[in-house]
């Protein structure tokens, strides 16, 4: 029984060497068996193969501890072989690789490794192992990193069951421990020696109950089962005697072996957690060295992109090739990331349980998990960096492209205006970007574009083309004075002279440049000054970087109340170009510039068409009348000349009046020998004077007097109070209109004007506009709801709908705004809220605001 016990511990020892080496080799134990007979396919094996295939595992293992005798090796191979017939199966010898466990304190069973709250639930635990029960393990054992704890694998004997149990507690207790032929022996000798005591025992009690029942016997038969008793109770005891002895004898022999016992298994223990422990270090290791490895491949990969300047940028034939490399390279290593992140536990009290249970694992996990932070953020600052260098890539071509359009308006002689109405005009209205990139590469000599570039440049563009607003925030560029510098007449500072000063917060229209003066080491730019038109040459970088120009939006601003645009500067606040309706956005392109103080008549008055009661300006600041005051009024009733002289006869023609027209009356009327009367007057339409027939030789009626009335001579605003600066506009006074005085007029001393010219988004009219914080404000291109109303998918307001803009929702003006009829007016954006673009009403056919500029005060 004792050489079995050797033989079973030798064999333990060779199988744990040849798992090892398995591991190791990334070999299975199937593929260790065929070893035993090289390529050939192996059932069963002889004991002389068997026996010299152990021979060989010493060096195949580089174990000199598992080098047996001829002796010992046959011996392994009679305990193996199960069947006695000469021969050990593949099953008989993948059995040889279980290990069998006992189990030393009530632990549960569970379906999954991970031993987390939820096993507990219905459908999770199995059961549980109770002491004493026999399980074969059916894995190696496991760590938990999550808890701290080993777990295994196991097939009960007892039920045939299997599942998972907690082998090993984070505090190091065991659970169970290993089950081996001496346990088994043990068991069984423990079981007879129980017997033994019983059995000694009810022979005692047997012949102390018959010896009292029978003590009182003098003779016969009972007499000599007295006498007979008498003489085996001292057989008896001596027999007791013997067994309690020999109880002592096994009990300080499995003391002993328990001690050897104890031993060896602690130094299994160890084995086993080291090589569990080991495990996971070298996977750890590996997962950082990949790491590592990868985020040198990102590096790589990323580098074409990364601290390049603008002008570098544009240098980059294949960016969409690159940017495509590096966006896989990024996609493995999240992967990757994904992977390590199952070996790092998601808490740091977990990790903080694994460093108490196994430093060097806990060491190890807690570097990976630094590792794992720095690689995400390596990922996450790559991918935005290779996005925002491929945008830079279209910004450098965009910017190119805009220079050489810019270069091309200023040879010519024309406006971006200009430029874009003939480009318009080719496209049918509205300007496709890859034909402006066309025309840019075609009168742009050294500029060009590879094939990646213009499919990176278009990936963004608009399907129906550019608006006049995006192509004149395109090609335009500006710059905004933040110190006092000179404008100068040449590029070289040496040689130039001076033009003027430029003022702080004044802006400057990019004509040229910016490009550096190597003599001095400044960065200069030729460029033209929005307030006055001054054109000449500006340092926008000193040789010490002070930043004299920044670089600006284009400076626009948005109508919040109706106001009037005029062709020229000098003039009244009305216009001759036509009015501006609030929500229109305008680009300026000259001014703020002033307008001196001075004097105005006003007065109030009630029009005659409509009713309308309202404050005008008769006489403007400009001495030109706006309203000459009561007049004899007529009005043309058919078309008639308007003659040079009262005499038919001798007279020319000045031009024909048409229905409707108004006159003022000079002189007459006259009567002449025809019968024909004719006066004198001066028409409100143009102010040209003459003659005309007022009633003929037949008697029909070509004018007739209307009463006395004011004329409108220019068109003018209609306002709400006297002061005509801290007036609303009430509407625009047409010319020929008549109205009523009912007050006035009065002189009212004006303060200085700032005017400003600009071209409208909606329609390109350029002209002059008074500044004043009633009617324009500074826009941003950032709007809010203040009325729902649907976001649709074109600029046709009764489009689908793709879903309802709500009151506080913020948006991003795109494109427009454009006019889109019944006095709507709309703009293309994009919702903050959720990125949705779409077409928006910003004032409805009924005049009410449901979208207003957040940049007014």
């Amino acid at each position: 029984r004792g050489r079995c016990f050797i033989v079973a511990s030798m064999a333990k020892i060779i199988m744990q060497a040849l798992r090892e080496y398995g591991e190791q080799n990334g070999i299975s134990h199937e593929a260790i068996f065929q070893m035993v007979r090289p390529g050939l396919v192996v059932k069963k094996v002889t004991e002389e193969e068997f026996v010299a295939f152990l021979g060989t595992i010493p060096d195949l293992c580089g174990r000199s501890d598992v080098a047996f005798s001829e002796e010992q090796r046959m011996a392994i191979f009679q305990q193996v072989d199960a069947a006695k017939d000469g021969a050990i199966s593949k099953a008989d010898f993948l059995k040889m690789f279980s290990d069998r466990y006992i189990c030393v304190k009530e632990v549960a069973i569970t379906q999954a490794c991970e031993n987390s709250p939820n096993n507990g639930a219905a459908g999770h635990n199995l059961g549980h192992l109770q002491v004493d029960d026999v399980v074969d393990a059916l894995e190696q054992p496991n760590i938990d990193q999550s808890t701290g704890c080993t777990r295994l694998r196991v097939h009960v004997l007892k039920n045939q069951s299997t599942g998972w149990v907690t082998m090993r507690e984070p505090d190091g207790v065991m659970n169970l421990n290993a089950y081996t032929a001496y346990q088994s022996f043990i068991r069984d000798l423990d079981v007879r020696m129980l017997k033994l005591h019983v059995a000694s025992q009810k022979a005692s009690a047997f012949i102390h109950s018959k010896s009292v029942d029978l003590q009182e016997s003098k003779q016969g038969p009972l007499m000599e089962a007295q006498s007979t008793l008498s003489r085996m109770r001292p057989k008896v005891s001596v027999l007791q005697a013997k067994i309690d002895q020999l109880q002592k004898r096994v009990d300080e022999c499995k003391l002993q072996h328990s001690k050897r016992e104890e031993f060896e298994r602690r130094k299994q223990e160890e084995k086993q957690q080291k090589q569990a422990t080991s495990n996971l270090l070298n996977q750890t290791s590996r997962m950082r060295e990949r790491l590592r490895s990868a985020s040198d491949k990102l590096q790589d990969a990323a580098a074409p992109f990364i601290s390049k300047s603008e002008s570098e940028l544009g240098r980059i034939e294949e960016p969409i090739t690159m940017r495509s490399a590096a966006l896989a390279v990024i996609e493995k290593m999240k992967r990757l990331i994904v992977q390590a992140k199952a070996i790092v536990p998601d808490e740091e009290s977990k990790i903080d349980a694994t460093k108490r249970a196994f430093p060097d694992v806990g060491r190890e996990i807690e570097q990976l998990h630094s590792d794992l932070q720095s690689a995400e953020e390596h990922v996450y600052t790559t991918a935005k960096l290779v996005r925002n260098a491929c945008q830079g890539v279209a910004s450098a071509k965009w910017s190119e492209a805009a220079a050489v359009l810019r270069s091309t308006i200023l040879s010519r002689g024309i406006t971006t205006q200009d430029l874009y109405t003939e480009l318009a005009h080719m496209g049918k209205g509205r300007i496709s970007e890859s034909a402006s990139l066309t025309y840019a590469e075609n009168v742009g000599g050294d500029f060009h574009l590879s094939p990646e570039q213009r499919q990176l440049l278009l990936q963004r563009g608009d399907a129906h083309g550019m608006s006049r607003g995006s192509f004149l925030a395109w090609v335009e560029r500006y710059y905004k004075c933040r110190k006092t510098i000179v404008i100068t007449s040449d590029f070289d500072i040496n040689r130039s002279s001076t033009s003027r000063k430029l003022d702080v917060d004044e802006y400057v229209e990019l004509l040229e440049g910016p490009k550096i003066d190597e003599g001095v080491g400044v960065v200069r730019l030729r460029g033209r000054a929005l307030s006055d038109s001054t054109l000449g040459w500006i340092t926008e970088r000193g040789s010490q970087g002070t930043c004299f120009l920044e670089e600006a939006p284009k400076p626009r601003m948005v109508v919040t109340q109706e106001v009037a645009m005029q062709e020229d500067f000098a003039g009244e606040v009305p216009c001759s170009i036509r009015a501006l309706k609030p929500g229109e956005v305008i680009d300026v392109t000259e001014g703020p510039r002033k307008e001196p103080a001075a004097s105005l008549l006003r007065a109030r008055g009630k029009m005659r068409s409509d009713g309308a009661v309202g404050w005008f300006t008769m006489k403007n600041r400009h001495g030109e009348e706006c309203i000459e005051p009561n007049q004899t009024i007529f009005a043309c009733l058919a078309g008639v000349a308007l003659t040079d002289d009262m005499d038919i006869k001798n007279c020319n023609l000045v031009r024909k009046l048409e229905v409707g027209e108004v006159m003022t009356l000079l002189e007459g009327p006259v009567d002449n020998v025809a019968s024909i009367t004719r006066i004198r007057v001066r028409a409100a339409k143009d102010r040209a004077e003459g003659w005309v027939t007022m009633k003929g030789s037949a008697g029909k009626v070509f004018a007739e007097e209307i009463g006395q009335f004011c004329v409108v001579t220019r068109a003018v605003p209609l306002q709400t109070n006297q002061k005509s600066e801290l007036s609303t506009t009430l509407r625009m006074l047409a010319a020929q209109e008549l109205l009523e005085l009912l007050e006035g007029p009065k002189e009212e001393k004006s303060t200085t004007v700032v005017r400003v010219r600009g071209s409208a988004l909606t329609d390109g009219r350029v002209g002059w506009m008074t500044l004043n914080k009633l009617s324009l404000q500074a826009w941003t291109c950032t709007y809010q709801c203040t009325q729902a109303t649907p976001i649709t998918e074109n600029g046709v307001a009764t489009s689908r709908a793709l879903r309802q803009l709500q009151v506080g929702e913020v948006i991003e003006m795109l494109d427009g705004p454009r006019e889109a009829g019944s006095g709507m007016l709309r703009l293309k954006g994009l919702a903050e809220k959720d990125g949705i673009v779409g077409w928006i009403t910003i004032i409805d056919a009924k005049g009410m605001n449901c979208l207003a500029c957040t940049g007014l005060a």
